[in-house]
């Protein structure tokens, strides 16, 4: 049921009489939108206590309620995933397309931060890049007793880890930067050992937990590694 308008009239309010009226005019309303039943509130008068059939229409909303809540999740999930893949494909058309390890972790950087909302991105590497000059890099380290001292766990289980990193951590990654990072997602680089570890932080302290799945960032985490082997000494101790 409607109401035309043209444009400048006011629309008038439909009352009661109106829905009534209406409603003399087609019986057959309900049986053509079975699905408002669910929402209506259609009292079943039986003296002064509540009927049986009146409690019975109140649970079964509540449980409609409930699934649709529990269908909008998952459609909210598929929906996440959907974009999750589209993320991932990208970032595996740049990284296929890089053409030194400085273009790698450039594109790590920007495609973390532009697509995965990264407030912060560190990468570090105990290796040696094919290309001399990238040695300047910061994500090179000659030692890896530090990565190993701090992050040994990782490389043990060879997941990625999500949640909060000690002051030690932060200050190792993300140096001036983290104080201000209060969540994070670890991301082991592997070969027959670990060569490396990216870090995805956010400044959220929930954004990352251990409690998320890792199914993506696993994914990830063999891409990466993958994209840059491509461009170091095959011959890797970080474990």
């Amino acid at each position: 049921m409607s109401i035309q308008t043209k444009p400048g009239d006011v629309q008038e309010r439909v009352s009661d009489k109106d829905v009534e009226k209406f409603l003399q005019q087609h019986p057959d309303f309900f049986e053509k939108h079975t699905q408002l039943l669910t929402d209506l509130k259609v009292p079943h008068v039986t003296g002064g206590a509540v009927s049986l059939v009146e409690r019975q229409v109140d649970v079964l909303r509540k449980q409609n309620r409930k699934l649709q809540k529990q269908l909008d999740d998952l459609v909210q999930i598929a929906r996440d995933n959907e974009r999750l893949n589209r993320q991932v494909y990208k970032l595996t058309l740049n990284l296929m397309e890089a053409d030194s390890v400085s273009e790698v972790v450039n594109l790590l950087v920007q495609n973390l931060k532009t697509d995965f909302a990264a407030d912060a991105v560190a990468l570090r590497i105990v290796a040696t890049p094919k290309v001399v000059n990238a040695l300047n890099r910061r994500e090179f380290i000659s030692n890896a007793d530090d990565l190993k001292q701090l992050f040994g766990k990782i490389f043990e289980d060879g997941r990625p880890l999500c949640g909060r990193l000690k002051q030690t951590q932060r200050e190792f990654l993300f140096a001036g930067a983290s104080e201000r990072i209060g969540s994070v997602a670890l991301l082991p680089l592997m070969a027959q050992k670990g060569f490396g570890l990216l870090a995805i932080g956010s400044f959220e302290d929930t954004r990352f937990h251990p409690g998320m799945g890792t199914v993506y960032l696993n994914q990830m985490s063999h891409l990466i590694s993958k994209a840059v082997l491509r461009f170091i000494e095959t011959k890797v101790e970080a474990k």
